[in-house]
C-alpha cells in the first residue's frame, strides 16, 4: 500500500470515528438513552482507534522507508558524480605524469640537451615529485624518516631558523597588570643551518640509451629513490643519535622516559633499531599481555604504550648489527630538515665512459629542540651510552 493510500484510509477512518463519537454523544444525552447500544458504540469507537493507530504506524514505517530510499538515491547520485569527477581528474593527472615521464626520457636520451617540460636548477634538472614517488616504483622494505621530521624549504645555502621555546608565562589578572604591565615575550632558539650538496652517479648504461628507445624513467626513479632515502635517513639518524643518552632496562624505565623525562606537551613516538624492536616485541605487562600492538588487518601503525613505532636498520640508528637503540620523543619538534633543492640530475663528463648521469640533493639536518627526545639503549649493548657528536 502506498503512502497516499494509507493517508486516505486514515482520513476516512478518522472521519468515520468522529461521526460515531458525535452520534454516541447525542444518544447519551437523550432522555430514553439505550445504554446497551451506547456501550456497543463505545466499543466500536475504541476499535476504530486501534485500526487508526495501526494505519498510522504503517504510514510512519512506509515514510521512513521512502526517506531512506530517497537519501540513498541522493548518495548514489553524489557518489556517481564524484566518481565521474575523479575519472576526469585521474585522466588529467595520468596525462600530466605521462608528459613528465616523456620529458625525463627525452632528457636522458639526448644526454641533457633536451630539457623541455622539466624544471632546471643550479645543479641540473629536477625530477618531478610525481615520478619519484610512484607507488609501483617504491621499494617496500625502505623507510623514509624525512616524513616524520620538520621539513622547512629554504631559499639560501646558509641561514637561521627560529624555533619557539615552550611557553612558561601565564595570563595575569587586570589588577596584576596594573601593578606590572610588562608581559612576557615569546622566546626563540635560532637553529643555524648550512646546506650541503650530496652527489652520486646513477647506474645507467650508455649503450642502453644509445641503442634502445626503452622507457628509462622507471630505472632512474628506482635508483634515485634508493640513493635519496639512504642519504636523508643517514643524516637524520646522525641527529637522533646526538640527543641526550639514556639507558633503559625494562618497561618501567621506558615509561619513565615517556611519562617523566619528556614534557607532556611533546607529541611522542619511537624510532628504533631492529634489535630494539625485538625487545619491545617480547615485553609484557603484569598480566602477561604483550605491550606491542600491531593491527595486521589494516595499515595502522605499530604502537607501544600508545606511541607509534618506526623500525630502521640496526647500523643506521646504531653503529653495527645488534645495537639495541632507539629515539623516543617528538621528531617534529626535535629535528629540523632544511630542504634547499630536491633530487636533480645532470650529465657529467667521465674520462673513460664519456658521460654519466649524476644526481644531487641539497639539504641540512639540525637538532632543533634538545629537550624533545632521548637516545636510549638497553644494557648489554656494546654501544656507549654517550650521545654521538653532531654539530648543533
Amino acid at each position: 500500500m502506498t503512502i497516499e493510500e494509507l493517508k486516505s484510509q486514515i482520513s476516512k477512518k478518522v472521519e468515520s470515528r468522529n461521526k460515531l463519537i458525535t452520534e454516541t454523544k447525542a444518544m447519551a444525552n437523550a432522555e430514553d438513552a439505550d445504554m446497551t447500544e451506547i456501550n456497543k458504540r463505545m466499543s466500536d469507537i475504541d476499535s476504530e482507534k486501534v485500526e487508526i493507530d495501526k494505519l498510522k504506524k504503517q504510514l510512519e514505517t512506509r515514510s521512513k522507508i521512502e526517506a531512506l530510499k530517497e537519501e540513498q538515491n541522493k548518495t548514489d547520485k553524489k557518489e556517481g558524480e564524484m566518481r565521474n569527477m575523479k575519472i576526469v581528474s585521474d585522466n588529467g593527472k595520468d596525462q600530466a605524469i605521462a608528459e613528465k615521464r616523456s620529458a625525463l626520457n627525452n632528457f636522458v636520451h639526448s644526454k641533457g640537451q633536451v630539457r623541455d617540460g622539466l624544471v632546471s636548477d643550479d645543479v641540473g634538472v629536477t625530477i618531478p615529485e610525481e615520478l619519484i614517488y610512484q607507488p609501483e616504483n617504491e621499494i617496500k622494505t625502505t623507510y623514509n624518516l624525512k616524513q616524520y621530521v620538520n621539513v622547512v624549504p629554504v631559499n639560501s645555502a646558509k641561514g637561521s631558523y627560529p624555533v619557539r621555546k615552550k611557553a612558561t608565562a601565564r595570563f595575569n589578572t587586570v589588577a596584576e597588570l596594573e601593578a606590572n604591565p610588562a608581559l612576557a615575550k615569546p622566546e626563540f632558539n635560532n637553529v643555524d643551518y648550512a646546506v650541503q650538496t650530496y652527489r652520486g652517479s646513477l647506474s645507467l648504461s650508455q649503450e642502453s640509451i644509445d641503442d634502445s628507445q626503452i622507457d628509462v624513467t622507471g630505472l632512474v626513479n628506482n635508483e634515485i629513490t634508493e640513493q635519496k632515502l639512504n642519504t636523508t635517513n643517514s643524516k637524520i639518524a646522525e641527529v637522533l643519535k646526538s640527543f641526550t643518552a639514556k639507558e633503559v632496562s625494562g618497561v618501567d624505565d621506558i615509561k619513565h622516559v615517556i611519562n617523566v623525562d619528556l614534557d607532556p606537551a611533546y607529541s611522542k613516538s619511537i624510532v628504533c633499531s631492529q634489535s630494539f624492536y625485538q625487545i619491545l616485541d617480547t615485553l609484557t605487562d603484569k598480566n602477561g599481555q604483550y605491550l606491542l600492538h600491531q593491527d595486521i588487518s589494516s595499515n595502522s601503525p605499530t604502537t607501544f604504550l600508545g606511541l607509534n613505532v618506526v623500525v630502521v636498520a640496526d647500523d643506521l640508528l646504531g653503529a653495527k648489527a645488534g645495537d639495541q637503540v632507539a629515539f623516543i620523543g617528538d621528531l617534529k619538534r626535535g629535528v629540523l630538515f632544511a630542504d634547499r633543492a630536491d633530487v636533480s640530475i645532470n650529465w657529467a663528463e667521465d674520462q673513460i665512459y664519456g658521460k654519466y648521469l649524476m644526481g644531487a640533493i641539497r639539504f641540512d639536518v639540525k637538532k632543533a629542540d634538545a629537550n624533545a627526545g632521548f637516545y636510549v639503549n638497553f644494557p648489554g649493548n656494546e654501544q656507549t651510552t654517550t650521545s654521538t657528536t653532531v654539530n648543533p
